[in-house]
């Protein structure tokens, strides 16, 4: 009756409609909190009769207008009696309003109640509570703490972890605390993302500070973005024109501009990189590659091929198993380097039903270009005794081995490895043909390889689409310009928006640079 009258009191005097019992408490002092207490406010508005989506979203502004512990544990035992999903589902949620609206003790009031009813913190979880501790005061709620209590949990800190940290600490005007911060983060050996943010935000807390140390530190954050191929969003930009406009020696001259149709920046003349690999870049990556595609993995103490130039054996000895197959090596070598490699298997399998032809067409269709065509599979597809999978196979085998080259392996179990190897050591520019994304292989990758791996692939792979008659029609599996990168040659800097639309560029004020930039390239 109370909470009745006192609604009817505040719609005369507001002329608004107060939809839930939150919204007296937003009107109403603490010294009259009778009217409506902290019990019966939880109980209604999470009331088991409401949908499971009602209560999620009437945590919000019951945690906005949240006051004291009491209300912590009312809160709590209304969600506690859910199944165990939902129920974490709920906490998380409740947990994350209360560190955004600033409710730190109310947030390790829940945290702490979490925990003695052992209640199993999530990634997701640990991303709060991360946010939770950067914003407590308490020397216990250090990032070192957090991450122990991680991995007592059995889980392995990641960068989103260390992202209110590093924040916090730039906002409170100490950089470098903030440079100290991602310093462990790269050298933790737990990164297991790349978030640019944080960079962004340290590179912020950098503007108008002149220091030897921090600028050094700035550009080193500019290269780790530049080999990391890290995408750019408009905010980005601006931050990091800021920063270069705000240094005073060097100084920087800054403008917005975009690539011309030869690739030229349009504001200083320069040659812009292409984004293709260049031979030193590929032999950087296929080695450490195929180590880890072969790590953990069974490995045979030989694997035997039979090619178009003969039969070879790799042996593979104990602590040298994981090295590139030296029998690839030597193919390529002996036939030269081909245009397309053809995944064989994977372009002529559809549906579980092995069609040779399919294959055929394929490889026809890159012939007509006069490319030079290597196809790599194994059973079926061999050079040896043919067993009668269909009719057709035959007679395709003789037309692959007249027109193109064949590496079939014995088994199975390495076909992606030895894809993968011949389409690299032919070199930059050639195509690989085949759907697989090798995700399997990515999971565990280090970033840098992740990186540079995806980047050959949205450069060089193609993923048959479709076979409409004979005619094959194939897709990239580019998801961005290859070109949209951080580009330097120590004195000059261009920054691309992520899509490409927008450039950076950045040039150190020296009037020699300048005018030998002044020739014109069109």
């Amino acid at each position: 009756m109370a909470t009745r009258m006192l609604g009817r009191i505040l719609q005369s005097n507001a002329r608004s409609v107060i939809v839930c019992s939150t919204d007296y408490r937003r009107c109403m002092i603490p010294g009259f909190r009778c009217f409506c207490s902290a019990v019966s406010d939880a109980r209604e508005c999470f009331h088991p009769s409401l949908p499971f989506s009602k209560r999620l979203k009437n945590i919000q502004p019951f945690c906005e207008t949240l006051t004291g512990p009491n209300e912590v544990l009312e809160l709590f035992n209304q969600f506690i009696i859910l199944p165990e999903q939902l129920k974490k589902e709920a906490l998380d949620y409740a947990l994350n309003w209360l560190v955004r609206y600033d409710k730190i003790d109310a947030a390790f009031e829940l945290i702490t109640l979490m925990e003695q009813n052992n209640i199993p913190k999530t990634y997701s979880t640990y991303s709060i509570v991360a946010n939770c501790y950067s914003k407590s005061n308490y020397p216990k709620h250090s990032m070192k703490n957090l991450f122990h209590e991680m991995l007592k949990d059995g889980l392995t800190p990641r960068a989103r972890h260390f992202k209110p940290f590093v924040e916090m600490e730039a906002i409170k005007g100490d950089p470098m605390d903030a440079f100290r911060c991602l310093d462990d983060l790269r050298h933790s050996g737990t990164l297991h993302e790349r978030i640019v943010d944080i960079y962004v935000t340290v590179v912020r807390a950098c503007v108008g500070r002149e220091s030897r140390q921090l600028t050094n530190k700035v550009l080193e954050l500019f290269y780790d973005v530049r080999r990391y191929r890290d995408l750019l969003s408009f905010e980005a930009l601006e931050t990091i024109k800021l920063w270069f406009d705000s240094q005073k020696d060097p100084k920087w001259v800054t403008a917005w501009s975009f690539p011309t149709a030869t690739y030229h920046c349009q504001a200083c003349k320069q040659k812009l990189e292409t984004g293709h690999f260049t031979a030193e870049e590929l032999q950087e990556l296929k080695d450490p590659l195929i180590s880890h595609m072969l790590r953990n993995r069974k490995i045979l103490s030989e694997v035997r091929s039979h090619t178009t130039a003969g039969k070879y054996v790799d042996y593979n000895r104990p602590g040298h198993s994981n090295r590139f197959p030296v029998s690839v090596v030597r193919f390529i070598e002996t036939t030269g380097r081909y245009d397309v490699v053809v995944d064989g298997l994977n372009a002529a399998y559809y549906y579980h039903h092995f069609d040779a032809e399919k294959l055929k067409a394929v490889a026809e269709h890159f012939l007509k270009q006069e490319k030079r065509v290597l196809v790599v599979g194994s059973s079926p597809i061999s050079l040896g005794n043919l067993k009668r999978h269909d009719n057709v196979l035959p007679s395709v085998m003789d037309f692959l081995r007249e027109h193109c080259g064949v590496f079939c392996l014995a088994g199975r179990s390495l076909d992606d490895v030895y894809l993968l190897s011949a389409a690299m050591q032919c070199g930059p520019g050639t195509l690989l043909v085949s759907s697989d994304m090798f995700s399997n292989h990515l999971q565990g990758m280090d970033l840098l390889m992740k990186a540079q791996f995806t980047r050959w692939q949205e450069l060089y792979q193609m993923k048959l689409a479709s076979l409409g008659g004979k005619q094959p029609m194939f897709e990239s599996v580019r998801r961005f310009d290859s070109r949209v990168h951080v580009q330097t040659t120590g004195d000059t800097w261009h920054f691309p928006s992520s899509d490409g639309s927008k450039w950076l560029c950045v040039r150190r004020e020296d009037k020699s640079l300048l005018d030998s930039h002044t020739v014109s390239y069109f």
